[in-house]
């Protein structure tokens, strides 16, 4: 990756003044920087205190502008890298799509895509390509190992990420805001991408689901799967599922009960609408799960799918287990207060 990047550099990225080039690993971790094609605006996303890790006046996202940088008329468009775990399902919805639809949106006629994307060999990286795929015929599609890179080319940002840090609360905004959904992913999905689904077989609609993991459960799993079984939910194995039907449930779901986790990302199909119950657990220790740096005696907040329910207009309720375990009583009240029924 790092003789590419070098030879990105050395081809035509030397010229380019929206580039960083001493942090170019990392190109979309921008704060401030100007395009050459706006197609999308910047925004700034207000979220309230959810948590009691979150500041008590809430937290600002400032989103830039979607679009591209390079020359107006290059009939060549690069995604330079990739963020992190492109396998990873969360990553490649809220880092990889959005730059994907760029890619295939613009007028270029030649797509140039990091090996990691092209080589994806998961359903639901498989899925997309095809869908891309079929939706723009036209375009051809370069490994960017493979080829010899234009001195002009079209690039694409969609900012998700910060390298600010100043601190909210306890915790460095980079920390925060870290491969988020954005407005334009969100605008894209909504807009246009979820039309383009079919599940795999006549499914029924479900009005209450809820994500069952195969792996990193709650110690009391079983007894929460029975309670909100009682509560008319149906236990959903995601990863026994194509990504169509996928879709399908979370688009149709009128509340959506998950622990913290990628299944969550397909919140991006919901309906406003709907409700999302999230179980959060107070010592989940990995970074990516804190979103930030791990403070003795503080609690970082976990705001992915906050924010991506609040710019969505959903009804959004954390729960917070502790050691793995959720206090059922937490849980019936929580079921009763948004209006499920018993039966």
């Amino acid at each position: 990756m790092k003789t590419i990047l070098k030879k990105l550099s050395k081809k035509f990225l030397i010229n380019q003044p929206t580039i960083d080039l001493k942090a170019i690993e990392k190109y979309r971790e921008l704060d401030s920087y100007s395009l050459d094609i706006e197609i999308f605006p910047p925004k700034n996303i207000d979220i309230p205190q959810r948590l009691p890790s979150e500041p008590p006046e809430g937290i600002t996202y400032s989103f830039g502008p979607s679009g591209y940088s390079g020359h107006p008329n290059s009939n060549y468009c690069l995604i330079p890298t990739t963020w992190r775990n492109v396998n990873n399902y969360c990553h490649w919805n809220f880092s990889e799509l959005p730059l994907l639809f760029l890619a295939f949106e613009s007028k270029a006629s030649n797509i140039i895509l990091p090996d990691s994307i092209i080589n994806g060999y998961l359903p639901f990286q498989i899925r997309w390509m095809k869908i891309l795929s079929e939706l723009y015929p036209d375009k051809k599609i370069y490994k960017i190992s493979k080829i010899d890179l234009p001195s002009q080319t079209l690039i694409p940002y969609n900012h998700d990420t910060s390298s600010n840090t100043r601190l909210i609360g306890n915790c460095t905004y980079k920390n925060y805001h870290h491969s988020r959904a954005t407005p334009y992913l969100i605008n894209r999905i909504e807009t246009f991408y979820k039309n383009h689904f079919q599940p795999s077989r006549k499914l029924d609609k479900v009005p209450y689901i809820y994500i069952s993991r195969s792996n990193r459960k709650l110690i009391n799993e079983n007894e929460i799967q029975q309670t909100v079984e009682k509560y008319g939910f149906k236990i959903i194995k995601l990863e026994k599922l194509r990504l169509d039907d996928q879709v399908y449930l979370f688009s149709n779901a009128k509340i959506i009960i998950g622990f913290h986790g990628a299944g969550l990302s397909n919140l991006l199909y919901a309906r406003s609408e709907a409700a999302v119950l999230e179980i959060v657990d107070r010592d989940c220790v990995h970074p990516c799960y804190k979103d930030g740096i791990t403070i003795t005696g503080k609690k970082a907040t976990k705001t992915y799918f906050h924010m991506l329910s609040v710019m969505k207009g959903m009804e959004y309720h954390p729960l917070e287990s502790n050691n793995y375990h959720l206090d059922m009583n937490l849980l019936i009240d929580k079921l009763e207060s948004i209006g499920t029924l018993i039966p």
